[in-house]
């Protein structure tokens, strides 16, 4: 409505008003009436009618056309009062006009609203009015006219409804030439102005076309502690990512086996998902809690969780999860039930690099000796990357736990002897990347049976055959590493002996002896 605009009248381009509502008055019989006439709409100011002049003077009074600046008004009998106001008439009676400010309408007398040009944006503008107030400003420009018709016609005043009507009065022989620049980063388009019903030729030329990339300006690093759930690491830009993995310590007594380091580079595209599952450290006897990325509390102690990058999500022992994995840092074994003063030395194995750590030996009394838990390989050890609840009648009495891995390490003396199992250390978990020789992928997503190396052999553990460690998603890492729990680095061999770096890289250690870590780390951007 064009009430609504009064605090924005430059957006006001034209406003034609319109006539009041017609009076009826009965008053004496000997006076001369305007029965049934409304007033005409208005110019620079509205009209009035007055039903009795004789009547009107002696009880109308403030009597008041609508203007430029405010709404038509008048008093009757000194408590009627009725007001116009900006873009409507007033209500009372037979209603006041419409217009750019509104007219009056009381008791015997009625008024139209005023109309408006005043928008500088126009030129040779006028208003014309059937018989009312004339001006020569060229803002508020009226001319009194007679010329009254229903069908709308120039400079004639307007009987029923209201009309509009917009003519073209010239355009433009011919199109300025568009010189346009246009900079965007992916794609941009351009309009020409008054080409309506006209033919165009456009002939594009350019000069020079260029792109330049807009940087990635986010984080460079992401880092992951142990939650005791799966993290998701997705790839905010194309580029090449460091992954860099820590498996957890083996639960101990005296002396805990360390967790190992691997990594590697990979190219990945934005938006690629990958899932980070850290590792927890091992736990003592005094916890009925699970250790997340390795298996459940034992009597004694439980192994080290492994870190590793997966591709499928879900439960962390979940076996479709699991083959998905491409890079995995081993956990420390556990140590075993006695305690070294009974004999010998029951350490957990620590973590491996292609190959865990065999855990250590005790003697029990005059029992004979119990050998450590092998550590797992690259194609076997207790379970293929966990280390499932071990019950035998409900009892966990002398169980220790293998370090968890690419494979488990085994938890039980691989020799035995009688009903003493367990009582020496846990062998440690083996670690994985693939792309790194002398790896050992699986055969596919439905099968943990070892792949097929170049020559169409089943890989073993010992090969020199950088296929075997090919992940059967094909997503291969570069610039391999990889570092034991004892701070030896291994290729297709155990190599010698070095030092990881620290979770934070300020440093070096020889072994991570806390909960797994993981860090990936942006290189560089396609």
């Amino acid at each position: 409505m064009l009430s609504n605009l009064e605090s924005k009248k430059e957006k006001i381009l034209l406003v034609a008003s319109g006539g009041s509502g017609a009076q009826y008055f009965n008053y004496n019989s000997g006076e001369t009436y305007n029965y049934g006439f409304g007033a005409s709409g208005g110019g620079v100011e509205g009209t009035e009618i007055k039903c009795s002049s004789d009547f009107s003077n002696a009880y109308l009074t403030d009597i008041r056309p609508a203007s430029q600046t405010y709404g038509g008004s008048s008093v009757y009998n000194v408590t009627e009062i009725a007001t116009g106001s900006f873009g409507q008439g007033s209500s009372s009676y037979s209603g006041g006009g419409g217009g750019y400010y509104g007219g009056s309408s009381n008791f015997g007398i009625t008024g139209s609203g005023s109309s408006y040009i005043g928008n500088s944006l126009l030129t040779e503008k006028s208003m014309y009015c059937y018989n009312c107030q004339e001006s020569s400003e060229i803002s508020t420009k009226t001319i009194s006219t007679t010329c009254v018709n229903s069908t709308p016609k120039e400079n004639c005043a307007k009987q029923g409804n209201g009309y509009a009507r917009i003519t073209l009065m010239s355009s433009p022989e011919t199109i300025t030439t568009d010189k346009v620049t246009i900079t965007a980063q992916e794609n941009a388009s351009q309009s020409l102005n008054n080409i309506t019903g006209k033919s165009v030729t456009c002939k594009l030329k350019l000069n020079k076309v260029s792109r330049t990339k807009k940087a990635y300006d986010g984080p460079q690093k992401w880092t992951y502690d142990y939650t005791g759930n799966e993290q998701v690491f997705t790839a905010p830009v194309n580029g090449t990512y460091k992954f860099e993995l820590w498996g957890a310590q083996g639960g101990a007594y005296y002396q805990a086996a360390n967790g190992s380091y691997v990594s590697g580079e990979l190219v990945i595209k934005k938006g690629e998902k990958f899932y980070v599952y850290v590792g927890r450290t091992g736990l003592d006897s005094s916890s009925t809690d699970y250790v997340f990325n390795y298996g459940y509390q034992n009597y004694i102690k439980t192994g080290g969780g492994a870190t590793d990058i997966r591709l499928v999500n879900g439960n962390w022992d979940s076996l479709s999860s699991l083959v998905s994995r491409i890079m995995v840092a081993g956990g420390g074994g556990s140590q075993g039930g006695l305690n070294p003063t009974d004999g010998g030395s029951p350490y957990g194995g620590s973590a491996g690099g292609l190959v865990g750590y065999q855990g250590g030996s005790c003697i029990s009394g005059n029992v004979t000796e119990h050998k450590g838990a092998k550590g797992a390989t690259q194609t076997s050890g207790h379970a293929f990357g966990s280390v499932p609840l071990l019950n035998t009648g409900g009892n966990y009495f002398f169980n220790n736990s293998g370090g968890n891995g690419y494979w488990s390490g085994n938890f039980y003396d691989w020799v035995g002897a009688g009903g003493h199992n367990a009582v020496s250390g846990a062998g440690g978990g083996s670690s994985f990347i693939s792309g790194h020789t002398g790896c050992v992928a699986i055969l596919s997503q439905n099968s943990t049976t070892p792949r097929s190396d170049s020559k169409g052999a089943t890989c073993k553990d010992g090969t020199t055959d950088i296929t075997c460690s090919y992940h059967y998603s094909n997503i291969i890492f570069k610039n391999t590493i990889m570092i034991d729990g004892e701070g030896y680095s291994w290729t297709t061999v155990k190599g010698k002996k070095t030092s990881m770096p620290s979770h934070d890289g300020l440093s070096t250690i020889v072994g991570n002896n806390s909960n797994g870590y993981a860090k990936i780390t942006l290189i560089s951007q396609d």
